[in-house]
């Protein structure tokens, strides 16, 4: 895959850098709150598991499934939720992670 690239925007130490930060500042800013996590699926997942082993405290951990591009190579702007069951976000503090904000 390599040689299909042009160059490398953020090779994998800055990519180690900025999960320790973000992680650092998650931690700090809820320290003594509860957090619940809502990845989106399935293309954070990855990104997701590595900043989660980064953050020291207790979170709940939700996914969702969607779909934007309905096998476009672009989104359609139209998001389908591919699971009828959504989380119980009701007075928590959430943070989304997703891996294109579309």
């Amino acid at each position: 895959m390599r040689g299909d690239l042009d160059r490398v925007l953020f090779d994998e130490p800055a990519i180690n850098r900025r999960l320790d930060e973000l992680a650092q500042q998650i931690s700090n800013d809820y320290r003594d709150r509860e957090l619940t996590v809502i990845a989106v699926l399935s293309g954070s997942f990855m990104f997701m598991a590595d900043l989660l082993r980064r953050v020291p405290l207790p979170v709940k951990l939700d996914c969702l499934s969607v779909a934007s591009y309905h096998g476009k190579a672009h989104t359609m702007g139209k998001v389908t939720f591919k699971e009828v069951t959504l989380p119980d976000v009701g007075d928590r503090d959430i943070l989304i992670v997703d891996d294109i904000l579309d």
